[in-house]
């Protein structure tokens, strides 16, 4: 699973608001309903992890759990590669 209250308050260090998501999302470069899903949803694919991650300068091992460590599989634990 993806951390995401730990993204969110990655955010908020960083003085972004709910309103500055759609400059993050084009920072990271997925859509902004792409970061929405995201957030909703706490999966996404190791891609789009490395993205945001990217985009907070920070390692992606910080906001992935531990036990998704699996590169085979997606970040949710379930095998495949969903659009990210």
């Amino acid at each position: 699973k993806l951390k995401t209250g730990k993204i969110k308050v990655m955010l908020a260090e960083r003085k972004l608001t709910k309103t500055d998501y759609s400059a993050f999302s084009k920072m990271c470069g997925i859509s902004r309903q792409g970061l929405s899903n995201l957030f909703k949803k706490s999966t996404c694919n190791f891609a789009t992890a490395g993205k945001i991650a990217e985009a907070l300068s920070i390692s992606v091992l910080e906001i992935i759990e531990e036990n998704d460590y699996d590169s085979e599989k997606r970040i949710d634990g379930k095998r495949g590669c969903p659009a990210g």
